[in-house]
């Protein structure tokens, strides 16, 4: 997990954590603790039908590569924050936009497994353009 300072004095903390299912409490936990502004996951590893989860005190943004795909990413912006998805690339991104501190601010959580490199720097390109 790594922490990252924004620039506009807010928490984000980012973290590949390969499942949720396993160890959603302590996930919570930290969180709690850490109280960031903007959460991103990785591999949250849950089904898009399977998907119920919410973060206390979040307003979350989740997607999964495929229907019937696990490889999912989520996007979590503490509630009290004006967000909103951005329409984007299905599955691979979870975009939106906050306002923090007076300013408009998008955030993407990505998760780019091994594939092929022409699908890799299309994949790429849409990001660029989102954010």
């Amino acid at each position: 997990m790594r922490k990252v300072k924004s620039g506009i004095s807010d928490r984000l903390v980012s973290q590949n954590i390969r499942g949720f299912r396993g160890q959603r409490l302590e996930y919570f936990e930290m969180l709690r603790r850490l109280h960031p502004k903007v959460v991103m996951v990785q591999e949250t590893l849950v089904k898009r039908e399977d998907w119920a989860v919410t973060i206390p005190g979040y307003e979350v943004f989740h997607d999964c590569a495929r229907e019937g795909s696990n490889h999912g990413v989520l996007l979590g912006i503490s509630k009290g924050h004006v967000a909103q998805r951005i329409p984007g690339i299905e599955g691979k991104l979870v975009v939106a936009q906050a306002q923090l501190n007076e300013q408009t601010v998008k955030f993407g959580s990505f998760y780019l497994p091994c594939i092929s490199t022409t699908e890799r720097a299309s994949t790429k390109g849409k990001l660029l353009e989102l954010l």
